[in-house]
């Protein structure tokens, strides 16, 4: 057959290519196209049939560098070293130029321990040894793939089609963005949190930002349209009403995207606002620092016995409460050692140092600052947990911040103030005699005010318990203050919905509540308003004797196993508690990051970065690739040269 110059020839009944259809050459190229397909999907290709003892070794010698590739991305270990221009099994290789890598050792001493892999790599080609740089990259990028491909399949066969995406960035030593990309969903009435991506850009205005998140879940091949909340931090970039990506997000997908505020961002900085808002507690954590700082030196590390001080960071302040109780449990160490460098043999500036610090520890302010700043941040440390879960929800959030809000306005209390200044042991100090001066009148215009500081050319002089019974009342004041200003706004129809779903009662109020969640989820609340009623009813008498909290996770795992008679109920469950609440995994995926670009590897590209970052942090699914999938996707990939099947 010639070919057709015309369609209308070629397409003519019974001639052209119906004619050639039908030809015995045409089918029996046809059944010879189709068994070699089905020869593929089974494993079963010829040239495997004829050379499967050579092809085996061929694959068990891939296979091996797979499992040490898989080894150093999970424990975030680097692969290269400073001479990788010799191979390790190369007889001609001195000891002046043996490979100094991790991947180059551990291949030498799995050789030595497999005499069957020892015996393969003898008859393995030089041109196809791949223990390359080049090489190592493209393995690296499969198996991320196929960790995103885990990811992706998970979300898909999620209860409910919708997903939270949850972004965060944060510059690397060498000054580049790393975007962290997390979505989270519910499967089998569980939340899950994964990182799908590390993306970069150099634009940080909030379109740039908007067309990496948009373009990075079209590489995955997600429906943005899925999106059912936003969870970011405050920075204005994400939160801007009106030019923020958030905002953005909604105008290019054409529909209502709820965003919330990162309620550990929010928690964080309800503690530093509080410190900046009071000058003597800023002092103190100013002190802790330098004691931070004291205790490092060397010739003072080699005499300190006691409990090691944390860093005061500003992103994090655990730090803060580590170091103040550090500082309470050894005390009586610090001052012994403050003591010893202040009258020891030591340098002028460590003696001058020490001097300065011993003076300013030995205040009663400095104690009293202490024990407050322990009891506040102890009530805090429990809510800064719950919320780095990644099966924290937002109602379970926010119930918790209402928790925390009541337990900090207790402490608002005399006894608890009686408590706090009794266990300092400082009542001598109230009755310590008071300057002889002139009495001080407060100005007529004053006479009706309360006044919190003294005058200007006015001295007052006060009892102890009174000055720090007003710094407590003001610490105090302040964080309640602060967690009422950063968490009652935010979010309020969607928080009325989702308490609603949980507490649903029938009434007009409750339904009306709802409407916005099964807007959200497209479920008609008319045709679910008595699916609600039954589902209720049966909840409450299913759980009536068991220990039931009734939160959002618990009572969306247990209405899982009746998902078909409620269909309704539960998928606005498990919408619900696909809205996530923190952003803690993005702040996880930085962490890994820390962790990977040492000093020593500031020179790693983007991509080769991005995917030991997905590879490390999703470890478990990174353990899950199969031999054979890489195998098959690396040999796909392009003609290689050590032939697999």
């Amino acid at each position: 057959m010639s070919g057709f110059r015309k369609w209308k020839v070629a397409l003519e009944k019974c001639k052209g290519l119906m004619l050639h259809e039908s030809s015995t050459d045409h089918i029996q190229a046809m059944r010879s196209w189709k068994e070699h397909q089905t020869r593929i999907e089974s494993h079963q290709e010829v040239t495997t049939l004829l050379n499967e003892t050579q092809l085996s070794k061929n694959r068990l010698y891939v296979t091996c560098i797979l499992n040490i590739l898989k080894f150093l991305s999970v424990n975030e270990l680097p692969l290269r070293g400073d001479n990788e221009a010799r191979l390790f099994f190369d007889s001609n290789c001195g000891d002046s130029v043996c490979p100094s890598g991790l991947f180059q050792h551990l291949f030498e001493y799995t050789l030595k321990i497999d005499k069957e892999l020892a015996e393969i790599v003898k008859y393995i080609p030089k041109v196809a040894t791949y223990t390359s740089p080049g090489i190592q990259n493209e393995a690296i990028a499969i198996m991320a793939a196929m960790v995103q491909e885990q990811v992706v399949e998970k979300i898909k066969a999620a209860d409910v089609p919708f997903f939270t995406i949850k972004v965060d960035g944060t510059k690397d030593y060498t000054g580049k963005e790393n975007i962290s990309i997390v979505l989270r969903a519910v499967k089998e009435g569980r939340a899950f949190e994964h990182l799908v991506s590390i993306e970069s850009t150099v634009e940080l205005h909030a379109d740039a930002l908007s067309t990496v998140i948009l373009s990075a879940l079209e590489k995955l091949q997600l429906n943005p349209q899925h999106i059912i909340s936003q969870c970011y931090d405050g920075a204005a970039v994400m939160s801007g009403k009106h030019g923020g990506v958030q905002k953005k997000l909604q105008e290019r997908l054409k529909k209502i995207i709820p965003y919330v505020h990162c309620y550990n961002h929010q928690l964080h900085l309800v503690v530093v606002h509080a410190i900046s808002q009071e000058p003597k507690v800023q002092q103190y954590f100013d002190i802790c620092s330098a004691l931070y700082n004291f205790t490092r030196k060397q010739t003072v590390a080699a005499i300190y016995s006691g409990t090691k001080l944390a860093r005061l960071l500003e992103q994090r302040w655990d730090g803060h409460l580590k170091t103040t109780v550090a500082i309470l449990v050894n005390m009586e160490a610090i001052e012994d050692l403050l003591k010893h460098c202040a009258e020891g043999e030591v340098s002028a500036e460590v003696a001058i140092e020490a001097t300065g610090l011993l003076a300013k520890i030995s205040e009663p302010l400095f104690k009293f600052l202490a024990e407050v700043i322990r009891t506040t941040l102890t009530i805090l440390e429990p809510a800064n947990n719950c919320l780095q879960s990644k099966t924290m929800d937002l109602l379970t959030a926010s119930e918790v911040v209402d928790t925390v809000l009541q337990s900090i306005q207790c402490l608002r209390d005399e006894t608890k103030f009686h408590e706090i200044f009794t266990s300092l042991n400082i009542e001598q100090n109230e009755e310590a005699p008071l300057p002889k001066k002139r009495r001080i009148t407060l100005s007529t215009h004053l006479r009706n005010s309360i006044v919190m500081a003294p005058l200007p050319g006015c001295s007052r002089y006060e009892p102890l318990k009174v000055q720090f019974k007003g710094l407590y009342n003001g610490i105090v004041d302040s964080i309640v203050e602060e967690i009422r200003a950063r968490f009652s706004d935010g979010n309020i129809a969607l928080l009325k919905s989702l308490k609603a779903l949980v507490d649903f009662d029938s009434t007009s109020s409750s339904v009306e509540n709802l409407k916005y969640l099964s807007n959200l989820c497209n479920v008609d609340i008319v045709d679910a308003k008595e699916e609600l009623s039954t589902a209720t009813s049966f909840i409450h008498k299913k759980l009536s004797e068991k220990a039931f909290s009734g939160n959002l996770q618990e009572v969306t795992a247990f209405m899982y196993t009746y998902r078909e008679a409620f269909p309704r109920v539960y998928h606005l469950l498990a919408s619900g508690l696909t809205i996530g609440a923190s952003t803690s995994s993005c702040e996880a995926s930085f962490s890994t990051l820390n962790r990977i670009l040492t000093p020593y590897r500031h020179s790693m590209l983007q991509e080769r970065k991005a995917n030991l970052i997905l590879l490390a942090h999703e470890k478990v699914l990174t353990n899950e690739i199969s031999s054979e999938g890489f195998l098959r996707c690396f040999n796909m990939q392009k003609n290689r040269r050590l032939q697999l099947w």
